[in-house]
């Protein structure tokens, strides 16, 4: 096992190792979607109940925002310390980048944005930012899961998902490689919609039945292949 808990060995196939990686990044996300929930729900048991009920309107107090924005920064800073097995004492600065690396978000951006919808940042709101930042995070999650396949594994991972009468693997750069491999894991199949659309934009990547029949006869000169 890796010290994050990851478990892939160096002597893994690409493909498996990539297998492994995901499935791990799935678990960080799902996991910090829940602290994403814990840092809101964190904020308003502390701030916003009165009288044994949510009052937003609390909201409008600039001191309120300041101590709701802090609550939720340091939830997560917390939570990013057990991840990342942080024992020590960290100075402002450090807290700050630890917080952007788990959350995707800083202290000052969270009291801005706290600041600026007032009593309006009810869950609905907090539920669509979350959205926004959990998307930055699967993103930054995929590029790291995928960081160790080169264009010399295109071969492979055209193979293990059966599309070598689909596509052209000497046309295909590493990212797209990438993105067939992510969704062959999740569907088992690539969509004839998927291909045919990917014929509009990459056509000499894919076999041309799945390109578009035009009435007219258009003629395009022949690319080199992404990669030799």
């Amino acid at each position: 096992m890796s010290q994050n808990g990851s478990g892939y060995g160096q002597g893994d196939d690409p493909i498996e190792k990539w297998k492994k990686l995901k499935k791990h990044a799935d678990k960080i996300l799902d996991t910090t979607e829940r602290h994403h929930r814990q840092a809101y729900d964190t904020a308003v048991e502390k701030h916003l109940i009165k009288d044994n009920l949510v009052d937003y309107e609390q909201l409008e107090d600039e001191e309120i925002q300041e101590k709701f924005a802090n609550t939720m920064a340091d939830v997560y800073i917390g939570k990013a310390k057990e991840y990342f097995k942080v024992d020590k004492e960290l100075d402002d600065f450090q807290k700050e980048l630890l917080l952007n690396a788990y959350a995707g978000e800083t202290r000052t951006k969270l009291r801005q944005f706290v600041g600026t919808h007032g009593k309006k940042f009810k869950f609905p709101l907090f539920f669509q930012k979350k959205a926004e930042w959990m998307k930055g995070l699967e993103e930054r999650l995929g590029d790291a899961a995928s960081a160790h396949l080169s264009d010399k594994e295109i071969g492979k991972i055209i193979s293990y998902t059966k599309t070598d009468n689909m596509v052209k693997k000497d046309y295909l750069t590493r990212e797209r490689a990438i993105d067939i491999l992510e969704r062959f894991e999740e569907a088992g199949v690539l969509t004839p919609e998927y291909l045919k659309s990917l014929a509009k934009t990459e056509p000499y990547a894919v076999d041309k039945k799945y390109h578009h029949k035009s009435k007219k006869d258009h003629t395009h000169q022949h690319p080199e292949p992404a990669h030799h």
